[in-house]
């Protein structure tokens, strides 16, 4: 007996309308999971500079803004705002940040920190923050923008 191959092609119609939902439901994924993989944490308007390291990846970010001035309905006295100090994205304080620089010891010789400083914020609360780290053996990286006229590569 002998057996007959069948071979056929089969035309058939491709459907775009999955096609189109994977291509935005990517397009969307991409575009959400940019903004959080670059810059984590807060929102900080850093100075800007045309000497600019580059973005840093280690866990070590220290970030200070700005506290908004607060007015007293009753006196109608305005507090002046103050600088406040982050940690890896917790509130912290002066004091806290050099308990926790004591208890990780001596610094590592790859280990630097992040230090993403608001323009508003004094020039000398940055320094002594910096001198903070600093004497414990750690480098500081200061966050910088570039500049709006320069193109990014």
């Amino acid at each position: 007996m002998k057996l007959r191959r069948h071979l056929e092609i089969v035309q058939g119609k491709i459907e775009l309308t999955p096609l189109v939902d994977v291509i935005f439901l990517l397009l969307i994924f991409f575009m959400l999971s940019r903004s959080f993989i670059l810059q984590p944490g807060l929102r900080v308007q850093v100075p800007r500079s045309l000497l600019g390291q580059g973005i840093q990846t280690n866990h070590l970010m220290i970030s200070v803004v700005m506290e908004p001035e607060k007015k007293d309905p009753l006196t109608g006295s305005i507090t002046k705002a103050k600088p406040l100090v982050f940690f890896n994205d917790e509130v912290s304080s002066m004091e806290a940040i050099e308990k926790t620089l004591v208890k990780m010891g001596v610094a590592p010789s790859a280990a630097s920190f992040v230090l993403k400083a608001d323009q508003e914020v004094p020039h000398g609360f940055v320094v002594e923050i910096m001198n903070l780290i600093l004497a414990k053996g750690y480098s500081v990286v200061l966050a910088t923008q570039p500049p709006s006229n320069a193109k990014n590569p």
